[in-house]
């Protein structure tokens, strides 16, 4: 049965006109546009179906045609809203004859033949019209118009998140609005997009996302993408690790992409340059408050990093599954304040969020008998402030960089609790000494121009560093983290 709603919306304006002042701007190709979800739904009623419909058939026709267009489980309406935007509303029967619905967009053209077939191999349906020019146009419209109506819906899904989702090259995405590119090394970029809300089903608390885009590289790019998303296949979801939400490629472009929740409060680093005061006093919380935030994240990181470095999941498993009997270990091989996220929007953890790790794209998973191995060229592409000794001498990689370069965030992470931005910068400098490396550099790169870390090296003496513990540990906030320290080891010892 026809419902009376959306009568009144109808008098006044034809249904193109809607449907064309509901089209909107992508937000990173302003050229394209997309026809939200919602947009369709409102516009497209059964009445307003059929009353257009109307004009072309007779009344039963028009109402067969109708349940047709608004089928609850198959509908059509994605076809009937593209042939109303080009303006031939009476080729709605070929489809229907065609048994075509929107799950089959997009359609292929064959000009030559004159029709609009299914994509999938080995499926005979076509739209067979005839040769003359005004079906030769209605066809190219109609090719070109289906991607303006079919838009991709985002949700949690197991493909969604592994990569199986793949895109045509015209397919038009929901983004609303986008930002400027980040460089983020020399796989690619990310942009901070948001999606529309009628084609996602992720937490409302996320209204902005990260695209990581992966450039065009061929074999390398694949690599990048294949890489970073096997961490995330290896590693479960935990609280201080980043969250992919959708991960798919643009084909016949070799363009990858990576979809995170974005991170407001930029990167540790953005985190450190701001005074430690505005982020408890912004939430209403005390200085012990931030204290006993920063001790819980740094408790927060070491489980993600723990997480990470025990994936045990067979190799070869696509799953999850983990009957087999050889394990992976991980290695993110990319640790620092710039690869950690933070996520400032109030959790239910607590008030001042969250900080997370970030970038999987160095990272590496190894069998139980490789945990522990040489590589010159993994080595080097560490940033080379968090680089442990075993880098720059052995070019060992194993779980204990990460470590060493997470203890070196900790002491950065706790002088800016402290001694705020300007010391912080002051304990970094205190690290750095300009003088040449002395392992062998020679066939690995050129490292007469470099400042060198040369903090962690044992024959070194820092006195200058070693002043700024004593200076840490006098300093009034020190007092919380000791009083933190003494409840917790009371705690234990009653338990």
């Amino acid at each position: 049965m026809i419902q009376d709603s959306g009568a009144d919306e109808i008098i006044g304006s034809s249904l193109k006109d809607r449907l064309e002042y509901a089209l909107l701007p992508n937000g990173i190709r302003q050229q394209e546009q997309f026809l939200p979800a919602g947009s369709l739904a409102s516009i497209c009623t059964e009445l307003t179906v059929f009353i257009e419909l109307s004009r072309y058939f007779d009344r039963d026709e028009a109402r067969q045609v109708t349940s047709y267009i608004c089928d609850r489980t198959k509908p059509a309406k994605k076809i009937f809203a593209a042939l109303v935007l080009i303006g031939r509303i009476e080729l709605i029967k070929p489809f229907q004859n065609a048994t075509f619905f929107d799950e089959d967009l997009p359609l292929t053209d064959n000009i030559e033949e004159s029709e609009l077939r299914s994509r999938w191999p080995g499926d005979q349906r076509s739209v067979l019209l005839t040769r003359s020019l005004r079906d030769i146009k209605a066809i190219r419209d109609f090719s070109l118009k289906q991607w303006c109506v079919n838009i991709p819906f985002f949700e949690r899904d197991f493909n969604q998140i592994y990569g199986d989702l793949v895109f045509d090259s015209d397919t038009i995405m929901p983004w609303e609005s986008a930002g400027q590119n980040i460089i983020t090394g020399g796989y690619g970029y990310v942009q901070k997009v948001k999606i529309h809300k009628d084609h996602h089903s992720f937490e409302t608390k996320h209204k902005s996302f990260a695209l990581k885009t992966i450039l065009p590289a061929k074999e390398k790019t694949r690599n990048a993408f294949k890489q970073e998303l096997m961490a995330f296949r290896k590693v479960r979801p935990m609280p201080n690790l980043v969250e992919l939400v959708s991960a798919f490629e643009i084909s016949g472009k070799d363009t990858f992409m990576l979809l995170f929740p974005w991170a407001e409060g930029g990167s540790m680093d953005d985190m450190m340059d701001r005074p430690s005061k505005d982020l408890f006093r912004a939430q209403k919380q005390s200085p012990r408050d931030f204290v006993q935030w920063i001790i819980a994240q740094c408790r927060g990181l070491v489980e993600a990093l723990g997480e990470i470095h025990q994936a045990n999941i067979a190799i070869g498993s696509e799953d999850g599954d983990s009957s087999g009997q050889v394990k992976n270990f991980g290695i993110h091989l990319d640790i620092k304040p710039g690869n950690i996220l933070y996520y400032c929007q109030t959790t239910a953890y607590h008030a001042l969020g969250v900080l997370k790790i970030a970038d999987f794209g160095l990272a590496e998973f190894h069998s139980t008998s490789s945990k522990t191995r040489k590589s010159r060229g993994s080595a080097y592409m560490c940033s080379q402030q968090y680089r442990s000794p075993e880098h720059d001498i052995g070019y060992i990689i194993s779980k204990k960089v990460d470590i060493w370069a997470l203890g070196c965030i900790f002491s950065e992470l706790l002088t800016w609790m402290l001694l705020e931005y300007k010391g912080c910068e002051e304990f970094r400098q205190a690290r750095e000494q300009d003088v040449l490396f002395s392992g062998d550099w020679n066939d690995v790169q050129d490292g007469e121009n470099d400042v060198e870390d040369n903090f962690f090296q044992r024959h070194i003496e820092m006195k200058s560093a070693k002043t700024f513990h004593r200076l840490l540990r006098a300093h009034p906030k020190f007092g919380y983290v000791k009083q933190t320290r003494a409840v917790r080891k009371e705690k234990t010892s009653l338990d």
